[in-house]
């Protein structure tokens, strides 16, 4: 609508113009503005900078400066407001559509974690032949013999070389047996590579158990001197109960020899 006005102005302008005047200047005017459709199609292009804005002003300006000056409203509006509005849109609609893409990304992450958590749940029913509700070590063992079970457990990006191992980081209250809860959260702990929140989770517990280990070693320290000082305190009070005693013995025998 902005443009169609400006083109509708301008047009009028070149018209009562070239009735009046003719030369290179009339020429430059109808080429650029000699119908509605011309004054539209050089007010897009000027707006998109498909051409020269001195080219498609100039004309304008011999016939008289205001339409000089509407050129370059026309111009700055349409920068400034129209342009800036079209932008934001498209902004918008670029952000709300990337909040979208990470709303699918989530419910896709939370659907493979059910489907897995699923395959788990089907692999721990295989292992659990008796169907007792638990797995030994020697059912675990023996069915990590099969191949399929061993396919299986790769399919899930987890690692059967060590067993033994593997048993013991699924069996997390050490009762020799997994039930179903500590089999599928431990498979979800240990699943693929390790991450940098699990190496440094392994470097704080490390700190934490080095932390306890000196507190033990200073505490020790501190009993073993305690014990040295009261030894030590013990044998000298020992030393001088028995100087008496060890005098009183020779001056005994002195004066018994005298006798």
């Amino acid at each position: 609508l902005i443009m169609y006005v400006f083109g509708v102005i301008f047009t009028q302008a070149v018209s009562q113009y070239v009735l009046e005047n003719d030369g290179e200047t009339a020429e430059d005017l109808m080429f650029w503005y000699g119908s509605l459709g011309k004054s539209l199609f050089t007010l897009f292009k000027a707006m998109c900078n498909g051409i020269s804005w001195d080219a498609a002003a100039k004309p304008l300006a011999e016939i008289h400066w205001t339409f000089l000056g509407f050129f370059v409203v026309f111009i700055a509006f349409t920068y400034f407001a129209v342009l800036n509005v079209m932008t934001g849109v498209f902004c918008q609609s670029a952000i709300e559509s990337a909040e979208h893409d990470q709303d699918m990304v989530i419910s896709e992450k939370l659907q493979m974690k059910k489907e897995y958590v699923r395959n788990l749940e089907y692999l721990f029913s295989d292992l659990d032949s008796l169907k007792l509700g638990t797995i030994t070590l020697e059912d675990f063992e023996r069915h990590l013999q099969n191949e399929r079970v061993k396919g299986y457990f790769e399919s899930l990006e987890l690692d059967i070389t060590d067993a033994w191992t593997l048993f013991k980081l699924l069996d997390t209250d050490e009762t020799a047996g997994i039930d179903l809860n500590e089999f599928v959260e431990g498979c979800l702990r240990i699943r693929g590579n390790a991450k940098a929140i699990d190496i440094a989770k392994m470097m704080y517990e490390q700190r934490w158990v080095m932390a306890k280990m000196m507190g033990c070693v200073a505490r020790i320290d501190e009993q073993i001197l305690e014990f040295h000082n009261r030894s030590k305190i013990a044998r000298t009070v020992e030393m001088e109960e028995s100087a008496p005693a060890d005098s009183s013995a020779e001056n005994f025998g002195v004066d018994h020899l005298a006798f």
